[in-house]
């Protein structure tokens, strides 16, 4: 496992970079932009990123339907610790996660990856 502060480390200069890429930004990140490769979360836990998102007040994927969240780019239930770690975090980006997308009949081939 890796530790919080390469995380840590990794954010800042992600937030740093995408800043003076994008002058005028509204200051509102999210993981999955900050981080676009799918490999560059590997071995990081769910608590670490949650706790990350928490400090730098980072935007996080949720869906509207089943309230799952996507701290890392793969759909996670909301519940027991994940739950205690989100509470009252208002930083939510709504969306629908590919099991919601599914039951509510949207083709597979224009669901997300």
């Amino acid at each position: 496992m890796r530790s919080i502060k390469e995380l840590d480390d990794l954010v800042k200069y992600r937030i740093q970079k995408a800043e003076e890429n994008y002058a005028g930004h509204n200051g509102h990140h999210r993981m999955d932009f900050l981080f676009p490769e799918k490999d560059a979360l590997e071995g990081f836990n769910t608590a670490q990123l949650l706790a990350i998102i928490r400090k730098y007040n980072l935007l996080l994927p949720s869906c509207s339907l089943c309230h799952a969240v996507q701290p890392n780019g793969k759909w996670i239930p909301r519940e027991g610790p994940i739950e205690a770690l989100l509470r009252n975090y208002k930083k939510l980006s709504h969306g629908y996660c590919n099991s919601c997308l599914e039951e509510q009949g949207v083709p597979p081939d224009e669901i997300p990856e």
